[in-house]
């Protein structure tokens, strides 16, 4: 590894030169200059290209030029036969109307210089004769009007336009892409050139978070202790005792914070420059980092969070649910056992990850991911029961519309990476104001079901806008049932027909969950 390692630094040394002297190179060339005269031949052949109508051609450069080449050739010899055939007329008559014009001197004795019996010819005829000659050589320039020619000279202008827009498109690419792109890759090797990442930083944070948990420790057995006495001696001890639990959180909080951001440099760095460090270093969990994509959070317990203690509920997946707090901000910890139908921690750790990758706003973001014996935590914000809001004043008809279109653009992103939420119900809806709108958010369901599929899920999907509109119905009312009054899905789909969902529409997500009817 060491040998390798020398080599890579070496490799990255000469990498960066070489972008260096690449960088200095293009400096020099005169690309505005060249991108200007390129645009001004480029408008000329245009303005050419539309006065003759051109044709397209076959784009292959060689062949055109080859082709124009052989028929501007061929057009100069057949241009040099006219002009000396209409040379020849012009000094035939010439010499005609020269010996005229000296017969016809009348003053000295020029006219007896004459011999009487020179032929003049015929002047209409050799008029006539330069005449056609004169028009055969217009016709032979006029490309235009020659459908061999052109379409020669139309291909050769077409292809050229071709050649010359690639090369301002070459410049563009270099001058404003490539140049920018290589600038930054030089930017992100600098630091790297001579040193490499300063582990002891993550050893400094984890010290800091091992010493904080101690605390945390101790002050949580002082509160119990106090808790557990008779009678309280000194009512202010115990107020101090919470007040320091507060803050022990808080910096801790903050310790996992600054841990998953000097890890996430790592995995970067790891990525991008130094790909020895999982290796060199397993014990700082950088594969793992990876792997989870920063959201498996190895050390953490169910302790480490305020109201850890306190008495759960039940959420629809019969999972046990904490009201707590992180870095001062309300969240929830969901607790799934891992003796239930899921399987094993990979398997429900893969299912989080794929959820959370699928990095659509209207799905619940996931925080962190911890294990703790045969217990896995997920944490999430802490977002509003979407039975509580329906029960509560504040929805409209409009807001509860909104609700599940955001509701259907999370199902549709999950569908579009190929994976089946699993539980599509009223209580897998979560509410959240937003600048002063509600949104809706789909839950995280962490079980695998088998029998699920994504037209079932669109099905379920339309029993869920019946729940949501008609909350005082028969709770075990379906889509099914109430779309065979069609007046009842024409008022659904002008509630919920609108453009900006996605993939599907509102209105095509009705007519999918009333056909699911027939399966």
């Amino acid at each position: 590894m060491a040998d390798l390692i020398s080599q890579r630094d070496q490799g990255r040394q000469e990498l960066f030169d070489t972008i260096d002297l690449f960088r200095k190179e293009v400096d020099v060339m005169p690309l505005q200059e060249r991108e200007q005269s390129l645009q001004h031949s480029l408008g000329q052949l245009k303005e050419q290209k539309g006065a003759l109508n051109c044709s397209s051609s076959d784009g292959v450069l060689e062949r055109t030029v080859e082709a124009y080449e052989e028929w501007l050739e061929r057009s100069c010899q057949d241009v040099a036969e006219v002009r000396q055939k209409v040379n020849q007329c012009t000094d035939a008559l010439t010499t005609a109307l020269a010996n005229l014009q000296s017969v016809l001197q009348m003053s000295g004795n020029n006219s007896d210089a004459v011999d009487q019996h020179v032929a003049f010819g015929d002047l209409d005829a050799l008029i006539a004769a330069l005449s056609c000659a004169i028009q055969e050589e217009i016709d032979t320039s006029k490309v235009s009007e020659d459908k061999e020619a052109k379409q020669i000279v139309g291909g050769a202008i077409t292809t050229l336009i071709t050649e010359i827009e690639r090369e301002i498109s070459y410049i563009q690419e270099l001058r404003d892409h490539l140049v920018a792109n290589y600038r930054n890759l030089q930017a992100d090797m600098t630091p790297w050139l001579g040193s490499k990442p300063d582990i002891k930083k993550m050893g400094e944070v984890r010290r800091k978070i091992k010493s904080l948990r101690s605390r945390l420790r101790h002050r949580l057995a002082d509160k119990k202790d106090l808790e557990e006495g008779d009678e309280v001696e000194n009512p202010d001890e115990l107020q101090k005792v919470e007040s320091d639990i507060s803050d022990i959180y808080l910096q801790l909080h903050q310790g996992f914070e600054e841990e998953s951001r000097f890890l996430a440099d790592l995995a970067k760095c790891a990525s991008n420059h130094f790909p020895e460090l999982p290796i060199a270093h397993p014990e700082l969990g950088i594969s793992e980092f990876l792997v989870s994509k920063g959201l498996l959070k190895p050390g953490r317990e169910l302790e480490h969070y305020p109201r850890h203690d306190s008495v759960p509920y039940t959420s629809h997946d019969k999972c046990s649910v904490i009201n707590t707090e992180f870095s001062g901000k309300p969240c929830i910890l969901k607790e799934i056992s891992l003796d239930r139908e899921l399987g094993d921690k990979e398997t429900l750790q893969n299912r989080a990850v794929n959820f959370r990758s699928v990095g659509n706003p209207f799905l619940v973001p996931l925080h962190a991911f911890f294990v703790k014996g045969n217990r896995a935590f997920v944490q999430m914000p802490l977002l509003r029961r979407g039975e509580e809001w329906l029960k509560s004043d504040e929805c409209s008809s409009e807001d509860v519309a909104v609700v599940l279109r955001d509701v259907l653009e999370g199902l549709n992103a999950l569908h579009t990476s190929d994976i089946c939420h699993g539980c599509v119900h009223l209580q897998s809806v979560l509410v959240e104001k937003v600048d002063g709108q509600f949104r809706g958010r789909l839950d995280f369901y962490p079980f695998i079901n088998t029998q699920c599929n994504k037209a079932w899920e669109m099905k379920f999907f339309g029993d869920l806008m019946v729940k949501m509109n008609f909350p005082n119905k028969d709770q075990t009312s379906t889509f099914s049932q109430l779309t065979e009054d069609t007046d009842l899905l024409a008022v659904l789909g002008d509630l919920l027909d609108t453009d900006d969902v996605g993939r599907l529409t509102a209105k095509q997500t009705l007519q999918q969950a009333y056909f699911c009817k027939c399966l």
